[in-house]
């Protein structure tokens, strides 16, 4: 008997090998953090490139892409809602930022004709530069580049203001330059020279088709004979 209790008591004490109880785990839910070691430095994460970049349209990397191409559909409606005369345009099937127009011309000196160009959007729409127009073939005209058939936008828009600026805007110059021609500073020499002796030469034609006033003018066979009442005078004079 005293031998029995002798034995469960060592047993609850336990040698100096026999394995600790573990201790009571906390309850389900309730997680506890372990503690911070001492003299540890925290690792901070590098910034990623684009965490901190927006694009350069003012919005974030992330939805750029969306904001542009709501961006140019906003533009193209635009562009139909102005029902710009004589001037059709159709993006591109594989660049929403590369568009294909055509203008006619009603009348003057370009009347009769057609002329195809591209329109090419910068990919930082609407905070980058003016969109480019680029006839196909190039135009003879003073603010037309010969050899590449660029349009001198800058001329009507020397700094593109979002918001303010849009492209059914640049269409129309393009449409205005073959009805209102301007020599000034221009990419062609050639043509600026040629719209100015055409112009000069139709001032002069004007004035000869301006009728004389001093003189009412009838025709008798060939001749030309002065106003009778002036003849009679003339007599009366005489």
């Amino acid at each position: 008997m005293n031998a029995g209790r002798k034995r469960s008591e060592s047993e609850e004490q336990g040698g100096p090998g026999d394995q600790k109880a573990s201790p009571a785990r906390p309850q389900f839910g309730k997680k506890q953090l372990p503690s911070i070691p001492k003299n540890v430095v925290p690792v901070t994460k590098a910034p990623s490139p684009a965490s901190g970049t927006q694009a350069t349209n003012g919005t974030h990397a992330s939805y750029g892409p969306f904001y542009l191409e709501y961006s140019l559909l906003a533009e193209f409606t635009l562009v139909i809602k102005q029902k710009l005369p004589g001037i059709y345009v159709q993006p591109s099937y594989r660049s929403a930022l590369m568009w294909f127009g055509v203008i006619f011309i009603r009348h003057g000196l370009y009347q009769d004709g057609v002329f195809k160009f591209t329109v090419y959007i910068p990919d930082n729409y609407p905070d980058g530069d003016c969109p480019k127009v680029m006839f196909d073939i190039p135009v003879f005209h003073p603010l037309v580049d010969p050899v590449s058939g660029e349009l001198d936008v800058r001329r009507a828009f020397t700094k593109w203001r979002r918001n303010h600026n849009h492209i059914w805007q640049v269409l129309m110059y393009a449409r205005t330059i073959f009805y209102k021609i301007n020599t000034t500073e221009p990419l062609n020499p050639e043509a600026a020279v040629f719209h100015r002796n055409t112009s000069s030469t139709r001032v002069s034609l004007r004035r000869s088709e301006q009728p004389d006033k001093s003189v009412e003018h009838f025709k008798d066979g060939d001749a030309l004979v002065p106003k009778p009442e002036r003849l009679e005078v003339a007599r009366v004079g005489g």
